[in-house]
This record gives C-alpha cells, sequence and structure tokens, in this order.
C-alpha cells in the first residue's frame, strides 16, 4: 500500500502557505509556531504534548518525495496514512512501540517538511504575536 497525504484541518482559517517562525522540543513536548501573510497579527501554534519522532528537512531535499506522492500543492497540514517513516520508526525500535495509537502528521512550510510521530492529538491554536 503507498503513502497517502490527507489534508488536516484541525482549526479553521488555515491559509496557505506557511512559515516556520519557531520549533521547539523540551520535556513539555513539541512547540511548532507557523507564521502567514494573511494572519498578520497571529501565529498558528501546534502544541505535541507527545512526540515520539521528528523529522525537519529542508523542502529542497525532498525531490524524491515529489516525484513520488500524489499530494495537493495548496494546503500545509496533513496525516499521513500508510506511512513508510512510522513503519520505519517500528522496525528500528524492534516493535516496542506498536500498540502506541501513532499518527505522522506532516507540516509543510514555505522552506521545510516538518513530520511528527505522535500518540496524542495536538493542540492547535492561533495566538497572537
Amino acid at each position: 500500500m503507498s503513502e497517502k497525504y490527507l489534508k488536516w484541518f484541525p482549526i479553521e482559517g488555515i491559509p496557505f502557505p506557511l512559515d516556520l517562525e519557531e520549533l521547539c522540543k523540551n520535556e513539555y513536548g513539541l512547540s511548532i509556531l507557523l507564521n502567514s501573510e494573511d494572519k498578520s497579527d497571529q501565529f498558528l501554534h501546534i502544541h505535541f504534548s507527545e512526540c515520539e519522532a521528528i523529522n525537519e528537512i529542508a523542502d529542497e531535499f525532498k525531490s524524491k518525495f515529489w516525484h513520488e506522492v500524489d499530494i495537493e500543492e495548496d494546503y500545509s497540514l496533513f496525516i499521513v496514512e500508510n506511512s513508510e517513516w512510522l513503519e520505519s520508526f517500528h522496525v528500528e525500535a524492534e516493535n516496542h512501540y506498536r500498540e502506541l495509537p501513532l499518527i505522522h502528521y506532516a507540516i509543510w512550510t514555505t522552506e521545510n517538511w516538518i513530520d511528527v510521530l505522535s500518540s496524542a492529538k495536538p493542540l492547535v491554536q492561533w495566538v497572537n504575536k
């Protein structure tokens, strides 16, 4: 089965494109602040209280991805079904975490792809700048 990128709508009014303003991982989880010209007074804040894995890569290094994956190029937030990365995580962890309800979230910004594996639904909200 091939990977499928489904648009993820955690909150209303998500503009396109989004810029990565800040990414911070600490003992409280993973926080991502995204910026848009359309929302000049607010950031989109995504907070993962559980972050089992994260991968950030510059968009320019994803050329194989763009040739192989069917994705709508007018949106920034996705949930990945049949995730190859999630499967490789389980293989690397020798299936110790297979019982966790991990979801692969993908965030496409103007310059980066951020992939997150999380066992908890993230909190998504608009915050004032």
